[in-house]
């Protein structure tokens, strides 16, 4: 396997609560980028290599679609704290932990499920289109690239019920469509915590940990 295939992907569900169909989320990436939140950081990611595949489906559960994917840049945490960020840059240095300032959060064009929060991550999409050209390259003929958002002309059905964060990408299921397959992590996810914990009632649990299933 060469060490492109060595980086795993991710797939994650676009809500339908703040984007009723997939084009809004399309429209929204072309102009702003792709940022996911994630609660639980995936450690094994390749930024510059390793996709986010995204998936909606458009409020009818269990009929997913699989409609584009990001190229993963890094991580973008919002914070101010300098000595936290730091450690989270020597901690996690592989994953491209980016700063984002309180402030400069706020001045950010709102997004349709509202502006970004503070202690929160978000996965970002990859802005330097060459790199993105090398990922995209192999598959050209079956997707169109917009912006940071690279859209699947022909969307692959996804049946899941929805789930909140992430997983990785089974790469059995991408062989079906003859896709480039990325190998599955060996090590477990890390956590990136920036406030006190505090006690959370169950249904508000996410329901999935980030964790390789």
């Amino acid at each position: 396997m060469t060490e492109e295939n060595k980086a795993p992907d991710l797939v994650m569900f676009v809500g339908s609560k703040f984007y009723p169909t997939i084009d809004s989320y399309i429209k929204e990436s072309l102009n702003l980028g792709c940022a996911k939140r994630i609660p639980m950081l995936p450690a094994d990611v390749v930024p510059g290599k390793s996709r986010c595949f995204l998936a909606h489906d458009e409020g009818k559960k269990g009929q997913g679609r699989i409609f584009g994917f990001f190229i993963i840049s890094g991580i973008e945490v919002i914070l101010d704290d300098e000595e936290k960020i730091k450690k989270y840059q020597e901690e996690y240095g592989n994953l491209n932990i980016t700063p984002i300032s309180s402030t400069q959060a706020r001045s950010e064009p709102s997004r349709l499920c509202g502006h970004r929060s503070y202690g929160a991550s978000y996965l970002v999409s990859e802005n330097d289109m060459d790199k993105v050209w090398d990922v995209v390259e192999p598959m050209a003929k079956k997707c169109d690239i917009q912006g940071g958002m690279v859209v699947l002309l022909n969307p692959i059905d996804y049946p899941r019920l929805r789930f909140r964060s992430w997983r990785y990408m089974e790469p059995e299921f991408l062989a079906k469509y003859d896709w480039p397959q990325r190998s599955l992590p060996i090590t477990r996810t890390v956590k990136i915590e920036h406030k006190e914990k505090k006690q959370v009632a169950v249904e508000d649990l996410p329901l999935f940990s980030g964790e390789k299933q």
